[in-house]
């Protein structure tokens, strides 16, 4: 089998990097489709609401990752 987790300090701070401009890029979406769904409709969808919380929640653990490895 494939070992995917990366060996070093460098590649696994690349690699969380790249996971963080993920779950920006899905925090922005989600904002999206929250604000179009309101005007729309004049409600608010939960489950992007919790999906954009869960995503910066993610991404705030992520970031503290990323300082502790470079540190």
């Amino acid at each position: 089998m494939f070992d995917l987790e990366p060996k070093n300090i460098k590649a696994k701070i690349r690699q969380q990097s790249l996971t963080k401009v993920f779950t920006v890029l899905i925090f922005g979406l989600s904002i999206l489709i929250i604000v179009s769904e309101y005007q729309k409709y004049s409600e608010w969808n939960f489950k992007f609401l919790v999906i954009a919380v869960a995503v910066m929640v993610w991404n705030y653990k992520l970031a503290r990752e990323i300082k502790n490895l470079k540190d």
